[in-house]
């Protein structure tokens, strides 16, 4: 069982991917035309990936299907929520291991009072991230 909540999940614009694709080519580390993300693509992922394709999707005008999200994604090393535009912080893939302990996971789903879990779930909904961070550095 899986559980991931969403804060603050609205669209700064019309169409947000579209900008973070581009701010995401623009103003990483090493900024790349769209021809060389192409070959980046086509190398990296064995994508066939055109400058117009690249265009289209950073004005919004069409959206990158999902073989070519999950390649900026890895590319980038940043969680695909960021780049839809549900979530507005950018997190790292390696940030986002839902499941280290296995055994930890299992306790989880055996434990008898589920209604439990959902409830004490949905009281740390209401807290901050920030404040989650901090009481995860405590426990």
């Amino acid at each position: 069982m899986m559980i991931v909540f969403f804060k603050g999940a609205t669209m700064e614009k019309k169409y947000e991917y579209g900008y973070r694709l581009k701010e995401l080519r623009k103003k990483s580390g090493v900024k790349k035309s769209m021809e060389e993300l192409c070959h980046i693509f086509a190398k990296e992922y064995g994508l066939n990936v055109n400058k117009s394709m690249i265009s289209r999707w950073e004005r919004g005008e069409t959206m990158p299907d999902n073989k070519h999200i999950v390649a900026y994604s890895k590319y980038y090393d940043i969680d695909i929520n960021y780049l839809l535009g549900i979530v507005n912080e950018k997190r790292s893939l390696k940030d986002l291991v839902i499941d280290k302990d296995v055994a930890l996971h299992k306790e989880i789903t055996e434990f008898e009072d589920k209604n439990l879990l959902f409830e004490i779930v949905a009281k740390l909904k209401k807290y901050d991230i920030e404040y989650l961070k901090h009481l995860k550095e405590i426990i």
